[in-house]
């Protein structure tokens, strides 16, 4: 006998159902476990957060870890992961996860200034630089421009500390043809070109973020002493004595500042000196000189090792001196040069044998080695 049709259809409503209602079931178990899961994952995180916050590094690590157990492949938290066995001076295991992040996303901003770092800390410095410029053109989630700017002034400090100046360079100028109108931007960029010995761009930056801020003290002081490696005497005088009236308390514009008033004091071969000046000049640079050769000369005694060629300068400039006064430096031009000669010679060999002078001395070192360049 055949089941009665109403009664079959009702048995297949109840089966039916019967495994909507499982499927439903088993979709808010999943998704009340996912949600646990997520929830343990984000509290563990938190806990990490607050630990490399703290700089707290193996903490950090182990929170991180316990994270990733309840989310597996979470891209952030294998980040931080990786952060916090840097931190933690653990660099082998964080290379390994820097690296299978960024065989994921090799254009993350993040990753690859991490990877520079590590390359750098290697000396592996071709890569290093790669990963760096991926840094700089690479993807940001927030604030491209500056995290950019960021890392490529990393870069450019890194250089500079391993001494490779013109690399550093390089970077500087890409830096500086897209700096916002910041002149505390720009007057870090000049210190930077500074420390590149690049002293020409560095006053350049200086400049313009004194015309954002005139009376910016680092902005002053920076072009005060671009100017002085320039041998611009005159433009360094102006800027320094701008900046010690901003900060009197800066002893290193200090110093510079008597230095380039005692250059532009001594130096015989300034525009506009009158016939009688220049020789008063010279007739003082050579007293200066004298004195600072007796002194040298009474902590090196005639015999010395290596002292020949001091003993021997010294007495040359005992035989000068007797004859030297203003007129006969006027009358006669060989004396004149002979005497200039003597002043460069004397203070070239006392910085050697007796330390870097100091006062009038360093200024008449600066004048013999400008007008030795200036002459070749």
């Amino acid at each position: 006998m055949n089941p009665n049709p109403a009664s079959r259809e009702r048995s297949l409503f109840f089966i039916f159902l019967g495994l909507v209602l499982f499927f439903a079931l088993t979709g808010l178990v999943v998704r009340s476990y996912h949600a646990k899961q997520g929830a343990l994952a984000q509290e563990w995180f938190a806990q990490g957060e607050t630990a490399l916050n703290a700089r707290s590094f193996e903490p950090a690590v182990q929170y991180y870890q316990t994270a990733l157990l309840y989310s597996r492949d979470n891209t952030a938290y294998e980040l931080r992961l990786a952060q916090a066995l840097l931190g933690a001076s653990r660099f082998r295991e964080a290379k390994a996860y820097l690296e299978t992040l960024w065989e994921r996303e090799p254009a993350n901003g993040i990753v690859n200034l991490e990877l520079g770092r590590l390359a750098l800390r290697e000396h592996d410095y071709s890569s290093g630089s790669n990963y760096f410029h991926n840094a700089i053109y690479g993807v940001w989630e927030t604030d491209p421009e500056g995290r950019r700017r960021e890392a490529r002034l990393e870069l450019i400090q890194l250089l500079l500390d391993h001494g490779a100046n013109e690399e550093a360079q390089g970077e500087l100028i890409a830096l500086a043809a897209n700096l916002p109108n910041d002149a505390a931007l720009h007057t870090q960029v000049g210190a930077l070109f500074l420390n590149a010995d690049a002293y020409n761009r560095a006053l350049q930056e200086f400049r313009r973020a004194l015309q954002i801020n005139r009376s910016l003290e680092p902005a002053l002081a920076g072009a005060g002493e671009a100017a002085f490696q320039m041998e611009d005497y005159t433009q360094a005088r102006q800027y320094l004595q701008a900046a010690i009236r901003e900060n009197p308390a800066n002893s290193k514009v200090a110093e510079m500042l008597e230095t380039t008033s005692l250059v532009l004091e001594l130096d015989p071969s300034a525009r506009r000196l009158s016939a009688r000046e220049r020789a008063n000049r010279i007739l003082r640079g050579f007293g200066l000189a004298a004195k600072r050769i007796d002194d040298c000369a009474a902590t090196h005694p005639s015999g010395s090792l290596g002292t020949e060629s001091l003993t021997e300068l010294h007495s040359r400039v005992q035989q000068l001196k007797a004859g030297l006064r203003v007129e006969t430096i006027r009358r006669d031009s060989d004396l004149e040069t002979k005497a200039i000669d003597l002043i460069d010679q004397v203070e070239e060999a006392t910085a050697q044998f007796c330390g870097q002078p100091t006062g009038s001395d360093l200024a008449l070192l600066l004048i013999g080695r400008r007008r030795e360049r200036n002459d070749r």
